[in-house]
């Protein structure tokens, strides 16, 4: 890797070779030239300085794997990037994004608001679908409030009460795993790819070579089949990430305006 001040003398002489006194410009091209050679660089190895990588701890709302990379991927296209995992054992602690620098800084800040929108919309789910469950089973079971009240039955009421709220927190984690499917989804239908330029994509490639050789590949998720009900909570959920959330950013390379909102609860 080149001196640090090397690299920022010879941006420096790059740039002046652009000036529009046609002398000063030679000048600086010759400059740079030699020390390129002096120093066996080239161009490029100036243009890399411009990438770089953010990392962001994954939230426990994303911890699915399906749910990280959904996003990760929403993140990416929106601003020509790539992104690897970081590992603690065999659970993921952080998403990295690699490219150029302002867009990681960006993407990086993206990620964390989406992420927490979605534990927004995730909790605001639960509460309405534990409210439709108590009373669907309220509307089911009226003989069970008759056996709370009954001390000799008192047992088995806690017994079945608990087998149903078992049954219950799985039908939710179902339910709020198809919702939140459906969100991102609809997110992620949402965003243009940003137009990242092949010599970007060269750059990036580069900086990933130099600094995680060692990378592997994540194994992929397994697609999830619903049932008619998960599929119509898929459905509420990219609606209502379809309604509530705005994604907009530049493109082909104009990234002076950048908006995220939200307007959800």
């Amino acid at each position: 890797m080149a001196d640090s001040r090397i690299l920022d003398k010879l941006s420096k002489l790059l740039a002046m070779s652009e000036s529009g006194n046609p002398n000063e410009a030679a000048i600086a091209l010759e400059r740079a030239r030699k020390l390129m050679e002096a120093h066996q660089l080239s161009t490029e190895d100036v243009a890399l300085r411009a990438i770089n990588e953010t990392e962001e701890k994954v939230p426990s709302i994303l911890k699915d794997k399906r749910m990280y990379t959904i996003l990760s991927s929403i993140v990416t296209r929106a601003f020509g990037l790539t992104c690897f995992y970081r590992m603690n054992g065999s659970t993921v602690k952080s998403v990295v994004f690699v490219g150029p620098s302002d867009r990681c800084q960006t993407a990086t800040y993206t990620f964390t608001v989406l992420a927490r929108q979605a534990a927004i919309a995730k909790k605001n789910f639960l509460a309405r679908r534990r409210e439709e469950l108590l009373n669907e089973w309220k509307e089911a079971n009226p003989f069970f409030m008759e056996i709370q009240r009954c001390k000799r039955l008192s047992d088995i009421y806690k017994l079945v009460s608990e087998s149903c709220k078992n049954a219950d927190n799985r039908n939710l984690r179902r339910s709020a795993t198809a919702y939140l499917d459906g969100w991102m989804r609809a997110i992620h239908e949402k965003v243009t790819d940003f137009a990242m330029t092949s010599e970007e994509n060269h750059l990036i490639e580069r900086f990933m070579e130099e600094n995680h050789p060692d990378l592997t590949t994540m194994s992929r998720f397994r697609g999830r089949g619903y049932s008619r009900s998960d599929w119509q909570h898929f459905q509420n959920g990219s609606r209502d990430a379809e309604e509530g959330v705005t994604l907009l950013h530049g493109v082909s390379g104009d990234m002076q305006r950048h908006e995220l909102g939200y307007d959800g609860d």
